[in-house]
């Protein structure tokens, strides 16, 4: 089966999977090889703590600080962020799968060389947020605002963006086939005419990328021969 078949028979994003019932976890101590799991947390503070091999696994996170944590080898299933601040933390090398982050704060994020797998963002506030070489799996971005985010040879291929500000956005030598852009502001989005191959745009979009191939598109009807 060849690559844009499989992109056309892609599934929807799954949802976390939580338990029925989620008890208020008391705030945890985040050191090496700690596991959060099956709880609530509220408006906890854990900016700027640095830990490695964390697992994050059927937690629902409301207002929790994570801004400049540096968790290495981060992994996180099950979960849901909303409202938390995660702005300028550095989760690279992390895997997240089945993540809902809802009206977060991730300005600065760095989330280089991460595998995201059934993961929606939407009403994110993303600007300066860096994904590079981080490859995407089924996952979504819904009225996100990801001004000059860092998407530079990231794996983007079948990723909807719907209603996203993505002006100025770094997206050299990834791959966007089947990437969905139609609905979104990408003004400047810096893209290699190589990597544009199979992005879906609409027609004013196309028009406005034609100035990367160096093409002059006339708006009004001249007429043929």
């Amino acid at each position: 089966m060849n690559k844009r078949l499989k992109l056309r028979l892609r599934r929807p994003v799954v949802a976390p999977t939580l338990p029925a019932s989620l008890a208020q976890l008391l705030p945890p101590v985040i050191e090496d090889d700690c596991v959060v799991e099956n709880g609530l947390l509220c408006e906890v503070d854990f900016s700027q703590q640095s830990a490695s091999d964390v697992l994050f696994k059927g937690i629902h996170l409301k207002q929790v600080k994570l801004s400049a944590t540096r968790f290495e080898r981060f992994e996180v299933i099950d979960a849901i962020f909303e409202g938390c601040d995660l702005s300028n933390a550095d989760w690279s090398n992390s895997r997240l799968d089945r993540v809902q982050f809802i009206g977060c704060r991730l300005t600065g994020l760095r989330a280089n060389e991460a595998t995201l797998r059934d993961v929606q963002f939407e009403a994110c506030k993303g600007d300066w947020a860096q994904f590079r070489m981080s490859h995407f799996r089924h996952c979504s971005m819904k009225e996100c605002i990801v001004r000059s985010a860092d998407f530079q040879a990231a794996d983007l291929s079948g990723l909807l963006f719907t209603q996203c500000t993505l002006q100025n956005a770094q997206m050299s030598q990834a791959d966007l086939h089947g990437t969905d852009f139609t609905t979104s502001a990408i003004e400047g989005l810096q893209v290699n005419p190589e990597a544009m191959k199979g992005m879906k745009v609409s027609p004013y979009q196309a028009a406005r990328l034609a100035a990367h191939l160096g093409l002059d598109v006339c708006w009004e009807e001249t007429g043929g021969p």
